[in-house]
């Protein structure tokens, strides 16, 4: 065949580094990242989500906290109503 190289099927002109070229071809299906954008998207969605329920979780945790202890308090100035006024 002429121009054309029978170890590599190359034609005249062409380099065999020209495969990277070839190889990197304007494709559109190669260059569809509308997937990676719905993964992208779907994994800041359920971040969100996470940092939501943690923030609400400690914010009840911490009212419950709040609760106990106030109760704790009233409790024991109630046993020392008792016992101050049980003296007199």
């Amino acid at each position: 065949m002429p121009g054309t190289t029978k170890a590599r099927g190359l034609t005249r002109g062409e380099h065999p580094g020209d495969f990277h070229a070839l190889a990197c071809s304007p494709d559109p299906e190669m260059d569809d990242d509308s997937e990676y954008q719905q993964a992208a998207r779907r994994a800041a969605r359920a971040t969100r989500r996470a940092w939501s329920t943690i923030a609400w979780t400690t914010g009840a945790l911490g009212c419950t906290l709040i609760t106990v202890a106030l109760l704790c308090t009233a409790a024991a100035v109630a046993c020392l109503y008792v016992v101050v006024t049980s003296h007199y």
